[in-house]
């Protein structure tokens, strides 16, 4: 049966925010948001109830197969109402707290929805390093409650050739990169970081993600310019 929500309402922004930055090898700073949202639980039960596409598939890959990686979006609104507090609130952060400016803009907001068929036994299989791009700002809110691993960060990092990301998301980080840090996963967090250095899903116990388990993130990937005078409209803790 369908669900009908308004955007503002299920997005808004918790009035409790934490607020850290957190010095990750390699990368530099990144900002940490606990309690991002009024209403978590709610957005992972439209994400749990949701049909979600395939995501990078392809005719030969090994999506569908041996893992279900998906991905749901939402188009940006042409509402009345402002349901975009979310995206502003991690544009302020970025620049004061990173010195980086973002275009005004909305984005879309995509949602990676992921599962595993058969789980890897080697925690040395990892989801594929990728860089999201020069000049973009990244941020990343976990939504389902098993937090398991993170998001790692990587240096020395080599693409194969042979077997794209789109083809198998699988990646042996013990032979292909040095693993630098991994900003841990927890419910309702959100982390911000600059898209330009290579990263990627990491999943500590990759048999948590089976059966009826699923990994939920919102992902946001925002285009930035060069930095400008600027004042927060928010208030927030330190």
């Amino acid at each position: 049966m369908p669900v009908p929500y308004q955007k503002h309402q299920l997005f808004a922004l918790n009035p409790q925010l934490g607020v850290t930055k957190r010095k990750v090898e390699g990368v530099g700073d990144v900002v940490i948001i606990e309690n991002f949202f009024a209403y978590p639980d709610d957005i992972a039960l439209m994400l749990e109830q949701a049909w979600c596409p395939s995501w990078k598939n392809s005719p030969t890959s090994n999506n569908f197969i041996d893992y279900y990686d998906c991905r749901y979006e939402l188009e940006r609104d042409v509402g009345s109402y402002d349901s975009t507090e979310y995206q502003q609130l991690i544009k302020d952060l970025a620049l004061s707290k990173l010195g980086i400016k973002c275009h005004k803009r909305e984005v879309h907001t995509s949602f990676n929805v992921f599962q595993w068929i058969d789980p890897p036994k080697d925690i040395g299989i990892q989801m594929h390093p990728h860089i999201d791009g020069k000049d973009v700002l990244a941020s990343i809110v976990y939504l389902d409650k098993f937090s398991d691993g993170g998001t790692a960060f990587y240096s020395e990092y080599q693409d194969n050739p042979d077997i794209p990301e789109s083809e198998d998301i699988r990646y042996d980080i013990s032979k292909n990169a040095k693993l630098l840090d991994v900003v841990e996963a927890n419910f309702n967090r959100c982390v911000i970081y600059p898209g330009n250095f290579p990263h990627g899903g990491y999943i500590n116990n990759h048999s948590i993600y089976t059966g009826d388990n699923w990994r939920l993130n919102m992902v946001m990937f925002m285009e930035t310019m060069m930095q400008s005078d600027h004042s927060s409209s928010f208030k927030l803790s330190a």
